[in-house]
């Protein structure tokens, strides 16, 4: 199973893909992206990004990338030209690929607020900068078909980041980008992701594992800072929040799909992870949620 894809698909990630174009210097672009990542691929010219709620900067050129793995609402601002550049104005592409609720998954707790993949840190001919050369291909000569394209072109992006955003927390220490280099516990967090209706316990994941009881749970906490249950809940819980916002099913439906007994115990679980009880929760989510998907960042030009 592919854990990264799993996780993704399961974590409330919703894609908004904002409408490509030029960014002026004297006309700023807002993005409002509150519980969002949110992706920016300069194509032409140079950004300067502001968030709002610190004040903090980075600074893009062309073929930079940037991925913004917390919600901030932000600005991008198109710097002058340096000497020798005669092209004011920027060309970005951007998406949000916005959130249901609380990150829940570990994973999402370990990113960085922001992070800048560079043009010139990459080889020329490597996967990232390939989509990037498309995607300034299509933009500059648009065809039948395009935004289809530029829609899969940015999802290639955004896979191609998050994947280096893995393997650079599983050098910083415990968590999801670690756990996936020890075979036993990427075996474990397999069997869970693939089953998680299954009435597990540490004794019976230890056995599918081929580990005594004691080692597997150290080697869990070890590699994610979390036992083996709560990281099962945790799960139980991304998957029991997509089914409260995707579906009208009944608690009891979704309580045995998610391997609860019955919709008592499992409302109570629930509500004190999310803060909310079920109901609470699909009522409060939902409304919010929509209304953020009609969202769109307009560009000048």
């Amino acid at each position: 199973m592919d854990l990264l894809s799993d996780l993704l698909r399961h974590s409330g990630l919703r894609k908004r893909v904002f409408t490509a174009g030029e960014i002026r210097v004297a006309e700023p672009q807002h993005f409002p992206c509150g519980r969002s990542f949110g992706l920016h691929v300069v194509s032409r010219g140079r950004l300067r990004i502001r968030a709002q709620d610190d004040g903090s900067e980075l600074r893009l050129g062309p073929g930079d990338i940037a991925l913004m793995a917390r919600g901030c609402h932000h600005t991008l601002y198109a710097e002058a030209p340096q000497p020798g550049e005669s092209q004011a104005d920027a060309r970005v592409l951007s998406a949000a690929y916005q959130l249901w609720s609380v990150p829940l998954h570990p994973f999402f707790s370990e990113l960085p607020d922001w992070l800048v993949l560079r043009a010139e840190e990459r080889l020329r001919l490597d996967s990232v900068g390939l989509l990037v050369d498309l995607i300034s291909a299509e933009l500059a000569e648009p065809s039948p078909g395009s935004e289809s394209v530029l829609n899969g072109l940015l999802d290639a992006v955004f896979s191609y980041v998050l994947r280096a955003l893995l393997l650079r927390c599983a050098d910083r220490g415990p968590g999801f980008g670690r756990a996936l280099r020890s075979e036993a516990i990427a075996r474990a967090l397999q069997l869970l992701h693939a089953d998680v209706e299954r009435d597990w316990n540490l004794a019976s994941l230890a056995r599918e594992v081929g580990l005594s009881r004691t080692a597997l749970a150290n080697r869990f906490r070890e590699q994610l800072d979390e036992t083996p249950m709560g990281y099962l809940r945790r799960l139980r819980m991304l998957r029991a929040s997509q089914r409260l916002l995707e579906t009208d099913l009944p608690l009891e439906r979704i309580a045995s799909e998610v391997g609860y007994s019955d919709a008592f115990g499992f409302s109570k679980v629930f509500k004190k992870t999310l803060g909310k009880s079920p109901r609470e929760f699909r009522r409060s989510e939902l409304a919010p949620e929509l209304a953020a998907l009609r969202f769109e960042a307009r560009f000048a030009g």
